[in-house]
């Protein structure tokens, strides 16, 4: 596989498509209904790996607020490789006052060890790692398709869990739709048989969620584990 990254055309059909087929209330839907453990703590540290547009930092924020949760139990660090998508999950952060609850990022995913700050940059911001075992959530959409490793990446992401955090992983859907956008945002579709065996090689352990919305019931490929 080759490395796949967005440019501002692709970042900007992306962004239009999620809207057009109404895939940015997915993300919502799945944190609201899956019955997820980690979202009734009172503080919680989550990874976005592979943010792209902050869709899943936003609705993973909109799920806790309805849950009674506040700002303030909450902290994400959102990377990706794209600048001008980390621009556009910028315009969004800031028009809802978030930069405080969402830290952005430029980090390649499969080298977690590395990053710079992306907020306010003019060339490279403030660098960090992402330390092992400091999360308790991890949310990576979009990014495997994007990565020439993605058992390399899934290594990286497995080390920054801690124990008994939750991964929540969707793939892209290896059907006619899926395949037409892989063509046109140029991705690769990963084979669940491909890449969900490196996660349970890497201490996760699956367990299925109770959801009611019918769209999410079709998503086969939305894989959820928790670390051992």
């Amino acid at each position: 596989m080759n490395f796949r990254e967005y440019d501002a055309a692709l970042a900007r059909i992306y962004e239009f498509g999620s809207y057009a087929i109404g895939h940015q209330h997915y993300p919502l839907s799945l944190f609201s209904q899956a019955n997820l453990p980690i979202i009734n703590r009172k503080k919680s540290k989550w990874l976005d790996a592979g943010c792209g547009t902050l869709r899943y930092s936003l609705g993973l924020l909109k799920a806790l607020k309805k849950q009674g949760a506040s700002l303030e139990s909450i902290t994400i660090d959102a990377f990706d490789a794209s600048e001008p998508m980390l621009r556009l999950g910028e315009i969004k952060a800031r028009k809802k006052n978030l930069q405080e609850t969402i830290k952005l990022w430029k980090a390649d995913g499969q080298n977690l060890s590395h990053a710079h700050e992306f907020y306010n940059q003019k060339t490279n911001g403030k660098a960090k790692g992402f330390p092992e075992e400091s999360y308790d959530g991890i949310i990576t959409a979009g990014m495997l398709e994007c990565l020439p490793d993605p058992a390399k990446a899934a290594k990286e992401l497995s080390k920054r869990a801690k124990p008994g955090g939750i991964l929540i992983l969707p793939l892209i859907n290896n059907n006619t739709a899926g395949k037409i956008a892989s063509k046109i945002l140029r991705f690769n579709i990963v084979l669940p048989e491909y890449i969900l065996p490196e996660f349970e090689k890497t201490e996760f352990t699956r367990f299925t969620v109770a959801v009611a919305n019918k769209y999410l019931q079709q998503l086969t490929t939305v894989w959820i584990g928790k670390k051992r």
